[in-house]
């Protein structure tokens, strides 16, 4: 019976990257032509957001144009040079959403570490508001609440660093058997979620 449940967890997996690695890691431009430009960069939990969240059009129906980097398997290492070439050609308007975190956990980054790769993120933004999405998940519990605790760090010592407040939403804890991917619901909600708080964000901006 374990043996089944082993197998039927590791199918369960796979199917979700099969479903959801189809998103461009080079990035896809909101079908939008007007409104504010939203970037956002995230790993698979951000692949799972836009395709089945639907991220893209809640932001373009908030009245936001969008720049989407969703990839599996992303570390905020690896997302400070994608933000960082993204500068460089101009397509970053003036707030990025990061995602980022869930892989840091994953190898149990040290604090120490997270905070500076935190700083370097926030450099390679060149000025532009962050907004962090911050971590929940089952597997690495401990680590996840460690590195939240990095970021609402930086947060209070820095006024660009914004945290969204994902591990309190009560969608958070929606996952599959991984214990790290969200469910079809959760990840609706972590859309709206992120689009809430951009909104949010936007009308404290002059």
């Amino acid at each position: 019976m374990g043996r089944c449940l082993a197998v039927l967890t590791m199918l369960h997996t796979a199917l979700f990257f099969v479903a959801t690695n189809d998103v461009s890691p080079a990035g896809a431009a909101s079908p939008c032509v007007r409104g504010m430009n939203v970037f956002v960069i995230g790993d698979s939990l951000t692949v799972s957001t836009v395709k089945v969240g639907r991220l893209s059009s809640r932001l373009c129906d908030a009245g936001f144009q969008s720049t989407l980097l969703p990839e599996n398997g992303l570390a905020t290492w690896r997302a400070t040079e994608m933000l960082r070439d993204a500068v460089r050609r101009g397509g970053v308007g003036p707030v990025v959403v990061a995602a980022l975190g869930t892989n840091d956990a994953k190898f149990a980054v040290s604090s120490d570490l997270f905070s500076r790769q935190i700083d370097a993120f926030v450099a390679a933004a060149r000025g532009r508001t962050v907004l962090w999405v911050n971590l929940r998940t089952r597997v690495f519990a401990s680590d996840s609440a460690r590195l939240n605790r990095v970021l609402a760090s930086k947060a209070r010592s820095n006024q660009r660093i914004v945290v969204l407040d994902w591990a309190s939403n009560l969608f958070s804890s929606a996952l599959v058997s991984d214990g790290i991917h969200l469910t079809p619901r959760a990840s609706v909600a972590r859309a709206k979620f992120m689009t809430e708080k951009v909104t949010a964000w936007s009308e404290t901006e002059p």
